[in-house]
């Protein structure tokens, strides 16, 4: 592998760009709401403490323990006010650099990726803006079992899988699904390592878990959505059909842990068809920026000095459009649960007034809004691959 000081720095300086100007808003949305800011499951994760439910307890343990015990202490609103920030914009994104330059032996390629899942993904929008807080820290431990179970799996490194192994664990006390996520790795890396017997046994205690806990995997959350809305707003839409054609095109050279990566992606896709908002799907997205990255490798010489700043400038300015439109549409909805007759039901009591402020600038009236402030009636979702589609956004407020 080249050096790579030079795109470590430059991934350490976008980094923090992301997370100084996040965490700008984090604090400007705390001194208006003495909240972090996000979605109403900000509210529950809260509500947690003080009426705890059994089954979110379980399902995110390591946040609720985290909150409980950061509250023996500190305000657990301020303190996560800077905590998820940090772990959205600095530890999620240097964990996937450093995934990505493990994998690909190449800097530049690495660099290119980091942008790419940066600014092609809804990831930050999800972990921060929809406050998926628990699977944001899942996620994180997702990568890091991977880049430790290949490496014992290479190095036969036993230390690497004790590393693995404690990933796992962490994996599965933020998020309990992520658990059943990644025996179904182990299960497919399995099969292609020809350890048919063991792929059986993690098959039978994968079948266990699901007796125990049904919800391992799926739920039958009543919020759902269309494939198609995934397809949009998950990841941007023609990089879909470049992780399709490179996994196809390139099968036949992958190694085993590049076909393990496709067909869990493909699986956990297929899987997050029946869960709630197609969540599980956000964890394995780096996985889809692994195969777009290496498409984009093989078609540019991203080792030219020219080329790779000439694509990264391109991708910033395409992706900075999809990225808005998402931060945008995720802007929306947030400020949708605070005004009466936007949704079905109205969540959050609290005046709307500051956050559009806070990316308006000014005191405009709420219904001349457009574009990050406009606000949508949402009757209803569907979750299906067969493309059938009852949901309905009809903008009420702006234009």
């Amino acid at each position: 592998m080249q050096n790579a000081s030079k795109q470590i720095v430059l991934a350490c300086l976008l980094v923090g760009v992301l997370y100084l100007v996040t965490q700008i808003v984090f604090l400007n949305f705390y001194s208006a709401y003495k909240l972090p800011l996000g979605r109403v499951d900000v509210d529950n994760y809260f509500i947690i403490l003080d009426k705890p439910d059994k089954e979110n307890v379980i399902t995110h343990a390591g946040v609720y323990f985290l909150i409980l015990g950061v509250s023996k202490f500190a305000d657990p609103h301020l303190v996560f006010t800077f905590v998820i920030p940090f772990m959205s914009c600095v530890i999620l994104n240097i964990v996937f650099f450093g995934f990505m330059l493990y994998f690909t032996k190449n800097p530049n390629t690495a660099l290119l990726g980091l942008v790419f899942f940066i600014l092609g993904t809804y990831s930050m929008q999800a972990f921060m803006i929809s406050a998926y807080w628990a699977q944001l820290f899942a996620t994180i431990f997702i990568m890091l079992f991977i880049i430790f179970f290949e490496h014992y799996k290479y190095y036969n490194d036993k230390i690497a899988k004790i590393l693995a192994l404690v990933c796992f664990i962490g994996a599965a006390a933020f998020h309990m699904k992520v658990a059943g996520c990644v025996v179904l790795y182990i299960m497919i890396r399995g099969v292609f390592d020809g350890k048919y017997l063991q792929t059986a046994i993690w098959a039978g205690i994968m079948l266990l878990g699901i007796m125990v806990y049904p919800d391992v995997l799926v739920s039958n959350y009543v919020i759902e959505m269309s494939v198609w809305y995934v397809f949009a707003r998950y990841m941007f839409p023609l990089f879909w059909i470049i992780v399709a054609l490179h996994c196809i095109k390139r099968w036949h050279i992958f190694n085993s842990a590049e076909k393990t990566w496709a067909v869990f992606f493909v699986m956990v896709f297929l899987i997050s068809s029946q869960s709630a908002l197609w969540r599980p799907l956000l964890s394995v997205l780096p996985l889809g920026i692994y195969f777009v990255t290496r498409s984009f490798e093989r078609a540019f010489n991203l080792n030219s000095k020219y080329m790779s700043v000439a694509m990264v400038i391109f991708i910033l300015c395409l992706m900075g459009v999809y990225s808005f439109m998402i931060t945008s549409y995720s802007i929306s909805s947030m400020i949708g649960e605070m005004v009466p007759g936007v949704f079905n039901t109205t969540y959050r009591h609290m005046d709307p007034e500051p956050l559009l402020k806070m990316f308006s600038g000014s005191k405009a009236d709420i219904g001349k809004f457009s574009n990050i402030n406009e606000t949508y009636r949402v009757t209803g979702f569907v979750s299906s691959l067969t493309g059938q589609v009852t949901e309905k956004d009809e903008v009420i407020y702006g234009s």
